[in-house]
This record gives C-alpha cells, sequence and structure tokens, in this order.
C-alpha cells in the first residue's frame, strides 16, 4: 500500500513538473499579455508549485514510513510507543502518531500559531501607542 501510494505521488510530481517547466507559462508571457492576464498565470503557477510541494511532502513521509517497516517499528506510535490503530493506519499508512498524541500535537501547534498572531496584534497595537 505504501509502495503504490509513493508510486502515484511520483507520477503526479512527474506530471506537475513537466506542466510548470514545460516552457508553456514562458511563452504566455512573451504573448503581450496585460497585468490582469500576468496575474492570473503567476497565480497558476504559484498554486502548481504548492501541489508539487504537498505531493514531495507526501512522499518523503511514505519514505519514513517504509523505513520504519524495514526497521520493525512501523505501526508503533513515536510519541506514546502505543500501537496505531489499523483503521488509522488503513487511512493514513504513513502516519508516525497514534490519533490521540497526533491531534494533541495539531493542537500544540494552533496554540502557537494563535499566540504567534496575538503578540504580532498586540505588538502593532503597541506601535501605534505613544509614551508620554
Amino acid at each position: 500500500m505504501l509502495f503504490e501510494r509513493k508510486m502515484e505521488a511520483l507520477r503526479i510530481s512527474k506530471n506537475a513538473m513537466k506542466q510548470l517547466f514545460s516552457g508553456e507559462e514562458r511563452e504566455t508571457f512573451g504573448a503581450g499579455l496585460e497585468s490582469g492576464d500576468l496575474s492570473v498565470a503567476f497565480q497558476n503557477g504559484s498554486m502548481q508549485s504548492m501541489r508539487l510541494n504537498s505531493q514531495w511532502n507526501l512522499i518523503r513521509e511514505i519514505d519514513r514510513a517504509l523505513k520504519l517497516l524495514e526497521d520493525g517499528t512501523y505501526g508503533i506510535c513515536e510519541e506514546c510507543n502505543d500501537e496505531i490503530s489499523e483503521d488509522r493506519l488503513s487511512i493514513v499508512p504513513f502516519a508516525l502518531y497514534c490519533q490521540v498524541c497526533q491531534e494533541t500535537i495539531e493542537l500544540e501547534r494552533k496554540k502557537r500559531e494563535v499566540g504567534s498572531r496575538l503578540a504580532r496584534l498586540l505588538q502593532n497595537s503597541l506601535r501605534g501607542c505613544r509614551v508620554m
């Protein structure tokens, strides 16, 4: 299952790279497009690049899971060392954490993001205040 997912991700990445670097976009830029058309072309290229990055991240995750399989530690949560459920692995075969640990990790990440945003807002609002 992991190998098939990796091959599919590689196929998608290969097609995305061909499209991104085929020269079609460069030819379009040379066709005398207006700024709005150039903006759309840039946005399309940016979205294609994001999809490609997402596929490469997936491939790295699958490679890591294949290494764990080779080491005999596949299916063991890297946080709590409990077994990852078969249901979870059937949905996310490259999962590194059990569902509880994954949810905890995501919650902590969201807390940090919110904290960073609040800190920036506070900093920006303090810049507007004058100290007497």
